[in-house]
Parts: C-alpha cells; sequence; structure tokens
C-alpha cells in the first residue's frame, strides 16, 4: 500500500510541473503579445497621427525624438534577426531629427539640445562608436557655450542643464576610452 502512493506521487508532481510550465510558456507568450500590440500602437500613433499632422519643427523633433528612443528601447530586448532593423531605423529618426533641428532650431533650443545627447548616447552606448558620440558631444559644446553665456532667453536654465549632461557624458567616455 505504501509503495504504490509514493510511486504515484512523484507522477503527480511531474504533472503539477508540467502544468505550471504549460502556465507560464502562456503568460510569456502572451506577455509578447501584449508588447508588440503596444509597439504597434505607438508606432501607428507617432507615425500616422502625430508626425504626419504637424509642421512645426520643435513638435516634429520631439516625435521623432520619442519614437527613437522608443525604437531604442525595443533593439535592447529584439531578437538578433530584427535587432539590426530596430536600430537602423532608430538612427534614421535621430538623423531626420537632427537635420530638423539644426535647419530650424537654436543651437540653445532645449528640445535640440536633448536630442543630440539622446543621439550621442545612443552612439556611445547602442552602436557603440564611442568616438563618433564624443565628437558629436564636443561639437554641441562648442556651438553652444558661449551663445548660452551670452543670451538670456526663456530657456537658458533648462539648456545650461542639458548642457551640464553634456559634459558629464564626455568626461564618462573619456575616462572609458583612457582605460
Amino acid at each position: 500500500m505504501i509503495i504504490p502512493l509514493l510511486e504515484r506521487e512523484p507522477n503527480n508532481k511531474k504533472k503539477e510541473r508540467k502544468l505550471r510550465n504549460k502556465k507560464i510558456l502562456k503568460k510569456k507568450q502572451y506577455k509578447v503579445q501584449i508588447e508588440d500590440e503596444l509597439f504597434r500602437n505607438i508606432m501607428n500613433l507617432l507615425d500616422d497621427h502625430l508626425l504626419s499632422n504637424t509642421s512645426d519643427s520643435e513638435e516634429k523633433v520631439a516625435y521623432l525624438k520619442m519614437k527613437a528612443t522608443y525604437l531604442e528601447y525595443i533593439s535592447e530586448f529584439a531578437k538578433a534577426s530584427d535587432k539590426y532593423n530596430t536600430v537602423q531605423e532608430c538612427k534614421n529618426c535621430y538623423e531626420e531629427a537632427q537635420e530638423i533641428a539644426e535647419r530650424d532650431l537654436e543651437p540653445i533650443h532645449p528640445t535640440r539640445l536633448s536630442l543630440f545627447l539622446n543621439f550621442s548616447m545612443f552612439n556611445y552606448e547602442i552602436l557603440n562608436e564611442p568616438q563618433i558620440a564624443c565628437d558629436m558631444t564636443k561639437n554641441v559644446l562648442d556651438s553652444t557655450i558661449s551663445e548660452l553665456e551670452h543670451r538670456s532667453n526663456e530657456y537658458s536654465k533648462d539648456s545650461a542643464r542639458i548642457i551640464q549632461l553634456f559634459r558629464d557624458s564626455l568626461t564618462l567616455w573619456n575616462s572609458d576610452m583612457e582605460v
């Protein structure tokens, strides 16, 4: 009587484990499905509603930066087969935003500066291009510091904070490259 009970117990545990593993797998699949759907909804909102319906350069730069930031986040978790395309799309968004910002926004405009900060970090962290990131940061610092010191406008405080982040990043990156 005792032996059959002992033999049944592992079988029940195996069945319970299989059932638990199936539930975990279903939850993971559901999570991936929700994330994919959410990603598509966000991209559709940005592309079909926000970016396509604005002619304001500042808004366009902000939306492209938002899209690039989201794509950058997605690329960190993407499958190897999807990662390259996601990173390329992200880079394209940053480049398009950079072109608009350079053409239409003042060098010390906070939206422009935050875009360049994110783009330089993208180059450093995602593309593993530290020299490009450092060069971009140096160019921003060279073109903004004197202008910020000689002007006072509605966004000089915000710009000064972002410029400090550029300085901090450059210091960190230079120390990393020396090691």
